[in-house]
């Protein structure tokens, strides 16, 4: 419920022959203290079970009353699906350490997920993420899908401790609308709401 922490994404993923590009966009917090994001990134896969991508990303912190500041660095990552119902995946954000200011750095998160689907209807996920300036955080999550055009998400992480919920729904073919909430144990609920658009 803080203008200062809000945060708003936009995003565009486009299929061609050679695989797939995105570009996304973000703006957190307020006229004070705004940190914007831009991105490109591609991806593709090299055989039925084994995808890569990467991205490049450019970043501006703008502090009212001093010169902003930018930085860019990449990602790189890969997927795996060791079984049909069971996919693991590592990305490293920032791999190459980058000096923002005098001992101040970009953060490097190294990230291995795994994503495991029994059934149709659930579908579950973990992930072991490694800042280097800080300590080892866990996510993992669920995903059920109640019908057609409904389902529900749970979700936990540690350091700090956090709980999210949220559902899908499918409107038609082409929108999908999703709704979250996470809840710190410091911030208190932070509400989320999303727009998807699938063009045919």
């Amino acid at each position: 419920g803080l203008a200062e922490l809000r945060q708003v994404n936009l995003g565009v993923a486009l299929p061609t022959t050679f695989g797939g590009i995105g570009i996304t966009a973000s703006s957190f917090g307020y006229s004070a203290l705004r940190e914007s994001r831009l991105s490109i990134s591609y991806g593709r896969s090299l055989a039925n079970n084994l995808r890569i991508g990467g991205e490049i990303i450019g970043l501006n912190t703008g502090i009212e009353g001093y010169d902003s500041r930018f930085n860019a660095t990449f990602a790189l990552g890969l997927q795996i699906d060791l079984l049909p119902e069971l996919s693991v995946g590592f990305r490293a954000y920032s791999p190459i350490r980058i000096e923002t200011v005098e001992d101040e750095f970009l953060p490097q998160l190294f990230t291995l997920g795994f994503s495991y689907q029994p059934n149709k209807k659930l579908l579950l996920l973990a992930e072991v993420q490694q800042d280097r300036d800080v300590t080892t955080r866990v996510n993992a999550g669920l995903e059920y899908l109640m019908t057609e055009q409904f389902n529900l998400r749970f979700g936990i992480s540690t350091g700090p401790a956090e709980m999210s919920f949220g559902f899908g729904y499918k409107v038609n073919e082409l929108i999908h609308i999703q709704v979250a909430a996470r809840y710190h144990e410091t911030l208190g609920v932070t509400p989320g709401v999303g727009l998807v658009y699938e063009g045919k």
